[in-house]
C-alpha cells in the first residue's frame, strides 16, 4: 500500500511538472510577443511583417528550446 501511494504521488508530481512547463512555454512566447510588440510598435499580430515574424520565431524557439533542454536534463 505504501508503494502504491508513493507511485500515485510521483505520477501526480510528474504530471503537474509537465503542466507547469507547458504553461512556462506559453508565457515565454507571450513575453517575446510583448518585447517585439514594444520594440516595433505593432501590438496587432495581424500587422506584423515577415521579417518581424522571422526574428520572433528565431529568438523564441531557439531560446525556448535551449531552456527546455536545460530543464529536462537537470
Amino acid at each position: 500500500m505504501k508503494d502504491l501511494i508513493w507511485e500515485i504521488k510521483y505520477e501526480l508530481t510528474r504530471t503537474l511538472k509537465h503542466i507547469f512547463y507547458l504553461l512556462l512555454v506559453v508565457c515565454w512566447f507571450v513575453l517575446w510577443y510583448a518585447i517585439f510588440g514594444l520594440g516595433t510598435g505593432l501590438w496587432n499580430i495581424d500587422l506584423w511583417t515577415d521579417g518581424i515574424w522571422q526574428m520572433y520565431y528565431a529568438f523564441s524557439i531557439s531560446i525556448g528550446f535551449g531552456y527546455g533542454l536545460y530543464r529536462i536534463t537537470t
